[in-house]
């Protein structure tokens, strides 16, 4: 099941009615399917089986669980809360104690320095974060070709915290920089939900850019993708985002109107 299981976890079409995997089945399905379910809005659900997740016999599955269900209490600003379990996930995720391909250990490990440095960026302490996110960037540069899911997603995800940290440390250059990077990575993934938060980045790299116009679009335009495709998480950081920019933009047409009268 875990092929198709990956697909609608990271795949083109996120919609329709993915039932959880039965009694038995295999902690990687079960994970999949708690990822498919987290992003279409069914925290509690998706929690409820990370937690379970968590107590897990292998360690890969461990490092998963807790990587995710941090990054849905992240979601809600809880940043605090999070960094634990991206820790617990660093701890365990260990690929050279792991038994035949150790690829997939790699991703898991590196997904939970990209949590972990998520976390500090959101509690303020961009200088850890950007140590934690280049640590990442390092692991992950040094893979051959793999799986999308195993690879090039984890390294989209380093691009997207890479460019954050340039937001929030006012380098518009370096925000722009990975933000183009992140779509290049893009380009030819098979995820809706990530191309739609790359884009939703990258609309947010324009700003600081100083070209609003395209940013206000291109946050518009990611929006109702993800509503279109159920992703109501990913709407609502959209909608936050398109928000924010809108008041930026409406703020500096107001200032142009005063200095002109």
């Amino acid at each position: 099941m875990e092929t198709w299981l990956m697909d609608a976890a990271f795949g083109v079409d996120p919609r329709g009615d993915v039932r959880r995997p039965g009694p038995g089945a295999p902690g990687l399905d079960v994970w999949l399917w708690a990822v498919w379910m987290g992003g279409r809005g069914g925290r509690q659900a998706a929690q409820t089986e990370l937690s379970a997740l968590g107590a897990h016999r292998d360690p890969l599955i461990r490092s998963l669980a807790w990587s995710t269900s941090a990054s849905l209490i992240r979601q809600r600003g809880r940043h605090a809360a999070a960094a634990p379990l991206d820790g617990w996930a660093i701890a365990v995720a260990d690929p050279g104690r792991v038994r035949g391909d150790p690829g997939r250990m790699e991703a898991a490990e590196v997904d939970a320095l990209v949590g972990l440095a998520a976390d500090h960026l959101g509690l303020g302490r961009v200088d850890v974060a950007l140590r934690l996110i280049d640590t990442a960037a390092a692991r992950a540069d040094g893979w051959g070709p793999r799986e999308w899911v195993w690879g090039d997603r984890v390294r989209l995800r380093v691009q997207w915290v890479l460019a954050e940290c340039g937001l929030y440390g006012d380098d518009a250059a370096s925000a722009a920089r990975h933000a183009e990077r992140a779509r290049e990575l893009a380009s030819e993934c098979p995820s809706v939900r990530h191309v739609i938060k790359t884009e939703m980045i990258w609309a947010a790299a324009r700003a600081a850019a100083g070209d609003p116009a395209t940013a206000l679009a291109t946050a518009a335009s990611a929006r109702d993708d993800a509503a279109r495709c159920g992703l109501r998480p990913l709407a609502a950081a959209c909608g936050q985002l398109l928000d924010g920019l809108a008041r930026d933009a409406r703020g500096a047409a107001r200032d142009r109107a005063r200095s002109l009268s």
